[in-house]
């Protein structure tokens, strides 16, 4: 212990050169900014707080050194212990005070100094532009460590070098591009809350706080995916596994190649045929090899392709190719013929239980309805038995064959209609005045193929028919 004679300056020099061994302390930095910075206190928050309490290793300072630092700061500037000569000098020691005392406050408190560390001023937020693939880990290194310190994960990845593996690499590009921040900007407030005069002032001051802080942090967020991006663009690495990509993915397509494709390039790429830019006739066969090639297996295509290559000469692919050819066409050909005669008779077999309900969902779907034809359509489709289907151009066109007077009894050969109409005249209705009914019967059985009712209804809508054309 040091008795009370004891020298002053001996004992301040003392806790300068003891603290400063604790806390690595650089002395000449810190009084000098203690002495020539003007100090006030209203405007603390330009003032560099880690500079005040002499902690030159800022944010990566432990609390231990920032306690330490506090002591030595607060018991060498302590207003009882500075000689002040004048009035002014005085006050300025008060106000350098008040601010050293701020300072332990933020610095003191976690939360709060990671709101300080939020807004320090000395941390350079600047952005590498283009950059040589040589400089690109000297350039980018700093850059990602110091940014490194606002993670809200820790440890952070680092950048690795040339020699780094993949997965290393694809990590940490993971990491950045899903980096979430510990930045907060609550010390940038232009106004505290509490300087409201009553509860709505301070909720408007608040507000506007609120949308400041958000702002800067979407900035904040726009920076750093900016430069993970910039990164991302140069690292000679990531342009490698690129590259490997590529040729890996060339490599297994070409393995894979569908069998379609293969005899497809095969057939082209050979002079099967005249190959002539802009021939008209190269244009047709190919286009025909094409839609050829649609109609067959992918077994057929492979059995074809080795038949080809199997040849000894071109002459001989050329007639084997075109022996295909002309058979497959064929084949072709009997397909859509059969398919249209299909379609054909699935578009035209309209019952009178269709067409009824063909006119009740044209009258229940007038015209202006918006897709007018798709719900006559769909209206007809749902009500109808034994799976009928019409597509709306069908409806469309059996509605305009009804209102131009066409019966509405579809599904009657040329063959039934004769038989019909030869035992209508053979049994008149002067014949059967007391038996209606059996003139019908008599009538269905001349027309084998239909009912007693359907013969009835046929021979209600030619009735109608003829009066509407009279």
């Amino acid at each position: 212990m040091f008795s009370a004679a004891a020298d002053y300056d001996e004992l301040l020099s003392l806790i300068r050169d003891t603290t400063t061994k604790l806390i690595c302390y650089d002395k000449d930095k810190t009084f000098s900014y203690l002495e020539e910075t003007r100090f006030d206190f209203l405007q603390w928050r330009k003032l560099d707080l880690y500079s005040l309490l002499g902690l030159h290793r800022r944010h990566e300072a432990t609390p231990e050194e920032v306690k330490l630092g506090q002591r030595k700061v607060l018991l060498m500037y302590h207003p009882d212990k500075v000689r002040a000569e004048t009035p002014s000098a005085r006050t300025q020691a008060d106000e350098r005070f008040k601010c050293i005392k701020k300072a332990c406050e933020i610095l003191g408190d976690p939360v709060k100094r990671k709101q300080f560390d939020s807004i320090d001023a000395t941390f350079d937020e600047t952005i590498p532009e283009d950059t040589p693939p040589k400089d690109f880990y000297r350039t980018y290194r700093p850059v990602f460590a110091r940014n490194s310190r606002f993670s809200r994960t820790q440890p952070v990845p680092q950048l690795g070098d040339e020699d780094t593996d993949r997965k290393t690499v694809e990590t940490f590009y993971k990491f950045w591009f899903g980096f979430e921040s510990t930045r907060t900007f609550e010390l940038l407030d232009k106004e505290e809350s509490r300087a409201g005069d009553n509860r709505d002032e301070r909720r408007y001051i608040e507000k506007l706080n609120k949308g400041e802080r958000e702002r800067r942090k979407k900035e904040d967020r726009k920076r750093m995916l900016d430069l993970v991006e910039r990164g991302f663009k140069h690292d000679p690495r990531i342009k490698q596994f690129k590259k490997e990509d590529r040729e890996k993915k060339k490599g297994g397509a070409a393995k894979t190649l569908n069998p379609k494709t293969r005899l497809s390039k095969y057939v082209l790429n050979a002079t099967f045929f005249e190959k002539t830019l802009g021939s008209y006739q190269f244009e047709k066969e190919s286009g025909q090899l094409q839609r050829l090639l649609g109609k067959i297996s992918p077994e057929e295509a492979t059995a074809l392709l080795e038949t080809l290559q199997g040849q000894p000469d071109m002459q001989q692919r050329k007639r084997e190719y075109k022996v295909w050819l002309a058979r497959t066409s064929e084949e072709a050909k009997k397909e859509n013929t059969v398919e249209c005669e299909e379609k054909a008779e699935r578009s035209c077999v309209w019952g009178k239980k269709e067409t009824d309900l063909l006119v009740a969902a044209v009258n229940l779907f007038p015209g202006g309805v918006q897709n007018r034809w798709g719900c006559v359509a769909e209206y007809v489709n749902k009500y109808s038995q034994d799976g009928f289907t019409c597509t709306e151009k069908e409806a469309v066109q059996m509605s305009r064959r009804i209102a131009e007077g066409e019966p509405r009894v579809a599904g009657w050969s040329a063959t039934e209609q004769k038989q019909l109409e030869e035992a209508m005249r053979k049994h008149t209705a002067a014949m059967y005045q007391k038996d209606p009914v059996g003139r019908w019967k008599e009538v269905a059985k001349h027309v084998e193929t239909k009912s007693v009712k359907e013969c009835f209804d046929r021979a209600r809508e030619l009735t109608a028919a003829l009066r509407n054309k009279k």
